[in-house]
């Protein structure tokens, strides 16, 4: 589990690796649409590899957190441009709206896991996971 949480730790430096260097001019935009998509295929990899050894197991969950980190990040950056554009509401209700929508996703999220697992094997849960990255992204 330590191993899997490390991605957490650095999150200052992916704040200034992603503002330093921007892909295609975008250094917000293109970086949630390639976190989101190393999210779907590490979620992905762990479900469609047939024999899952401890080590596969470990990377695909961390590199799974790593896009997770780098997508709050860059997240929690583009809240501070909405504050700076708009200084009376800015980020009040931008960060309002981001706590609702982050409860809603965890209780829809674990009514239909919940329901994925009773009714079917749990690794389909994985499955789930990486749709709504595709979907998200």
């Amino acid at each position: 589990m330590s191993i899997i949480a490390l991605p957490w730790t650095p999150k200052l430096f992916y704040g200034i690796f992603t503002d330093t260097f921007p892909i295609l001019g975008s250094s917000k935009r293109s970086y949630l649409i390639l976190m989101g998509f190393i999210q779907t295929v590490a979620n992905l990899a762990v479900v469609l590899t047939p024999v899952i050894s401890i080590p596969h197991l470990v990377i695909c969950c961390m590199m799974s957190q790593l896009s997770c980190a780098v997508m709050d990040v860059i997240v929690d950056g583009l809240m501070v441009m909405q504050a700076k554009a708009n200084p009376i509401g800015g980020s009040e209700d931008l960060q309002s709206y981001s706590w609702v929508m982050f409860g809603l996703g965890g209780v829809v999220g674990s009514l239909v896991g919940g329901a994925i697992t009773l009714s079917f094997d749990p690794c389909y849960s994985f499955y789930f996971v990486a749709f709504v990255g595709m979907i998200i992204s």
